[in-house]
């Protein structure tokens, strides 16, 4: 390993050997410099490892930033990965060099270069926080397109760090404290003769060799609704989320559609998924009839722009059940039948929650990414949050720059990751982006463990047809589509 340094501090006996020095008060293409780099770029070319700052200086404090940072990175690292296809990773150094050194860079620069050595040790029996990233992979290097865009999103990358959630044993949760019961007592008496006497009522959507899929109102099944509030809570308290009650339930249970996901041979619910239609809910009950509207005040012209739809939410799958793919699939597959039958309302709506055990950065993150690419802007004029979130980060600009340089979901996940110790996205969020899903609004719920619920919206005449056969049925997802289609231009 060698690292690509200023000649004062390369002057270092410790570290002179893993050196290779640039003179910063020579400009770069200068012998001595273009020297450097030549060297540099062979040493990564025969396969070895290079560290390089690619700001050029050390931070100091900038008045564009407000603070202590780095100036604008020159590409060149970039252009050495790029034309070696190396691995990259990010590494971040919490802290910032002494106020002197502060002031004698406002006098003039080389003053400030010229404090280096002192700043190198005065930090003697002081401890220095690094923060090692996830490699960079070249290929996800190569997709941004040009050395400039990718040395921005590498300089993403690594500011982000600094935020990095500790890792799990030694993390202590940002979410508030969930006033719980010790225990959640079930209740399995009745369950399987409710649920068979729904099934032959024609309650069922669908069926395999392990599960069935029924859907109903719950007042028409207390038992089983009964079960479903205390899974669901039980479920929503494990992700750092829920009511605090024993059951969550509340008024809007009893009229609302319940897709109840049953296991056949355990003989138990294993998920569940909560559906509204507006053109049942709105004449009879008014906007405050739909359980968002307790999240979000709606203005006149809300509903008539967003057209017949279907609210969704309270989704969860049984702790148990969550590391298998199969119990969210059928639920969407069921959702995607109960669609198809109703294509006059094929719009999609409802809260998308974003957990508060994330950091604040990552979930201000998520928030401007969505904001800045899946914004549905007239929607959002129409809708306001009864409890707005704040953005808090005290540097100017930060998280913008960073999207800025997230070009596609799967960019945002692995930012996420890399900060949230494996976190990523949540399920949910990234199954309704793929649909083409949009945001109109965000809200934080007081009442639900301080969530942060983002205001979704899904046109499922705009999902990918592949997409829509996976949860219809081919022949079904086009006679959805023939007939949601007309219906909008009629």
């Amino acid at each position: 390993m060698k690292i690509l340094t200023n000649s004062l501090v390369a002057r270092a006996a410790e570290i002179h050997e893993r050196c290779i020095p640039v003179d910063v008060f020579r400009p770069a293409t200068s012998s001595v410099n273009l020297r450097a780099v030549r060297r540099a770029r062979e040493w990564l070319n025969d396969g070895h490892g290079i560290a390089v700052f690619p700001a050029g200086e050390v931070s100091h404090w900038r008045r564009e930033s407000r603070g202590v940072s780095d100036p604008p990175w020159s590409p060149l690292a970039a252009r050495f990965a790029l034309h070696a296809r190396a691995t990259v990773i990010p590494i971040y150094f919490a802290g910032s060099n002494s106020v002197a050194f502060q002031l004698a860079g406002l006098v003039h620069p080389r003053m400030r270069t010229a404090r280096l050595p002192r700043e190198l040790l005065n930090k003697q029996g002081s401890t220095i926080e690094v923060h090692i990233g996830a490699p960079i992979t070249p290929s996800e290097f190569e997709k941004q397109g040009s050395a400039e865009n990718a040395i921005a999103y590498l300089r993403a990358r690594t500011y982000m760090l600094r935020h990095r959630k500790p890792t799990r044993g030694s993390v202590r949760s940002s979410a508030p404290r969930v006033r719980t019961p010790s225990t959640i007592p079930g209740e399995t008496s009745g369950l399987a003769a409710e649920l068979d006497r729904l099934a032959k009522a024609g309650g069922k959507v669908l069926e395999n060799n392990t599960y069935i899929v029924l859907a109903e109102q719950g007042k028409n099944i207390p038992i089983l609704l009964r079960e479903i509030g205390r899974l669901r809570e039980l479920t929503f308290r494990a992700a750092g989320e829920g009511t605090g009650k024993g059951l969550d339930l509340d008024s809007f249970d009893p009229y609302y559609t319940h897709l109840v996901l049953w296991h056949k041979q355990k003989g138990c619910i294993t998920g569940g998924y909560r559906l509204a239609w507006t053109e049942d809910v709105l004449p009879s009950r008014g906007i405050q009839g739909l359980y968002t509207s307790g999240l979000f005040r709606f203005a006149a012209g809300f509903f008539e722009t967003l057209g017949p739809a279907v609210e969704l939410g309270r989704t969860f799958i049984r702790i148990e059940f969550q590391k298998d793919y199969a119990p969210l699939m059928l639920l969407w597959q069921a959702i995607g039948r109960l669609i198809a039958a109703r294509p006059h309302a094929p719009i999609l709506f409802g809260p998308v929650s974003i957990s508060a055990s994330y950091s604040r950065a990552a979930i201000e993150l998520m928030v401007e990414y969505l904001r800045q690419r899946r914004l549905r802007p007239d929607l959002a004029r129409l809708v306001i949050a009864r409890r707005p979130f704040r953005s808090r980060l005290t540097r100017d600009n930060e998280i913008r720059m960073v999207v800025a340089c997230l070009r596609e979901i799967e960019d945002l996940s692995t930012l996420l990751a890399d900060m949230e110790d494996g976190t990523d996205v949540p399920v949910l969020v990234r199954q309704y982006l793929r649909l083409g899903g949009r945001i109109a609004a965000f809200s934080v719920d007081r009442n639900f463990s301080n969530v942060l619920d983002g205001l979704l919206v899904v046109d499922l005449r705009e999902t990918p047809s592949k997409l829509l056969s996976k949860y219809m049925g081919a022949e079904a997802a086009a006679a959805f589509l023939r007939q949601a289609s007309g219906a909008r231009s009629a």
